[in-house]
């Protein structure tokens, strides 16, 4: 659909590499404006210090209007010399952005390094940046309550622009937090979806290499950490490596369907195939055939109130067979004297 040329690296964007979105202090003070400031404000100070970071003129956020037929610009933050409005981005109809819409419902950045350079695309969109002067883009998807809810973007006038690999996490990383004080604000009846579209299901975006993969709830099996980072396994044997905490993977998935089973594992539920109580160690057999996860003792009593009915006649078939191997042994004080 989209063949942007890739431009060559501006000084700007090589700047880019010296930067980390997972810089503590950053995320520190993004941790301090949600916890201190009103929402609007909030957000008004994170467009304003990601717009800085990343040396773009203009960072913004666009929301589903009320008739769902577009977005609208609800956030803006300018750098120091821009014009402050653009009348053609005000409000950004659905017509404007034609395939570009089914590419964010995707959860796909959109990324145009040099607008002069794009071959085919929304020619509407494309007259909107050539006339108010806008040289490179760059968009992210805003989820809220499982639903497309916004875009997050940002754009340059003085020169062409490449957003790095880096450079994008930090703004779908931002556009995730954005997305939560959406989700929290509104209830989920209201986040708008495509004219005609269906409901949609719940899904977690991942990030692979360059993309976002979108991951249907009943398609991961589980998700284990060591130290700092984090797998996602699915059922079909992929991996997704990420930085986040099972913490915030907790936060992320259903309570419902996952649950904390180990300091190191989150479980989906409906994938518990059986669970064995030998020796003392208790361990979860999922319905993979392969995995085999350690529950924490201070997990056990949720674990087995999980799986109580369902599983109740393998765990006392577990219990049977452990009564049966200590009567098997004679205490030591009934033994005869040698």
């Amino acid at each position: 659909m989209l063949a942007p040329k890739t431009a060559k690296e501006s000084p700007s964007s090589q700047a880019f590499s010296l930067m980390t979105s997972l810089n503590p202090a950053h995320w520190l003070d993004v941790a301090r404006w949600l916890a201190f400031y009103p929402s609007d404000a909030a957000i008004k100070r994170l467009l304003g210090h990601v717009g800085g970071l990343l040396e773009a003129d203009r960072t913004w956020v666009f929301r589903h209007d009320a008739e769902g037929d577009g977005f609208v610009c609800v956030h803006k933050w300018v750098r120091d010399g821009c014009r402050p409005t653009l009348e053609d981005f005000q409000k950004l109809p659905l017509a404007a952005l034609q395939g570009l819409h089914a590419v964010l419902q995707r959860g796909r950045v959109v990324h145009f390094p040099d607008i002069n350079g794009v071959a085919g695309g929304p020619l509407e969109l494309r007259r909107r940046l050539v006339r108010s002067g806008i040289r490179a883009v760059v968009a992210v998807p805003v989820f809220a309550n499982e639903q497309l809810f916004g875009i997050l973007g940002q754009n340059t006038e003085r020169d062409t622009r490449e957003w790095n690999e880096e450079a994008r996490a930090t703004l779908k990383a931002t556009a995730e937090i954005i997305g939560g004080i959406f989700a929290k604000e509104s209830p989920p009846e209201s986040a708008l979806a495509a004219p005609g579209a269906g409901p949609v299901p719940p899904v977690l975006y991942v990030v692979q290499g360059n993309g976002v993969v979108s991951l249907p709830h009943e398609r991961i099996l589980h998700v284990s950490s060591e130290r700092n980072r984090s797998c996602l396994h699915t059922v079909d044997g992929r991996k997704f490596d990420g930085l986040r905490s099972l913490s915030e993977w907790e936060n992320l998935l259903p309570s419902g369907s996952f649950t904390r089973v180990h300091r190191s594992h989150i479980v989906n539920i409906d994938r518990i195939a059986r669970l064995d109580r030998t020796g003392g160690d208790w361990r979860l057999r999922l319905d993979d055939g392969a995995t085999s996860l350690p529950v924490g003792r201070p997990h056990r009593f949720k674990v087995q109130k999980l799986l109580l009915p369902g599983l109740r006649h393998a765990m006392q078939e577990d219990d049977a067979h452990a009564v049966q191997a200590r009567a098997r042994i004679t205490p030591f004080f009934l033994r005869p004297m040698a």
